[in-house]
């Protein structure tokens, strides 16, 4: 283990190995924990367009009665949580499984 990941446990950093290795699970967790973020602001056929559930206008609505300066300070730190959390979740890249290389046997001994 790591300096970066002394927060972890061997057997953490193994499940996290294990989830890294799976592709399309890693892809199916990653939609579900940022469908709230990303696809508020996406269109989807069949579904009625409701810009109400994209965060950026939450925010500015419920912010109504504040001026734009706070409304703005809310809007950046609602990106750089998104920013935050996506990082995070790039980092599960880390946790690749190590591969040990064979040892060669040298015949000239």
């Amino acid at each position: 283990m790591n300096e970066q990941n002394y927060f972890l446990n061997e057997s953490e950093v193994s499940a996290l190995r294990a989830f890294n290795a799976n592709p399309t699970m890693k892809d199916a967790v990653k939609k579900v924990l940022l469908d709230n973020i990303y696809g508020q602001d996406v269109m989807k056929a069949g579904i009625a367009a409701d810009p109400l559930h994209s965060r950026a206008l939450v925010i500015v609505q419920e912010s109504f009665k504040e001026d734009n300066q706070v409304i703005g300070q809310r809007l950046r730190a609602f990106a750089e949580a998104v920013s935050l959390l996506e990082h995070g979740f790039n980092n599960l890249d880390k946790f690749t499984k190590v591969e040990k290389p064979e040892k060669k046997q040298n015949n000239a001994r």
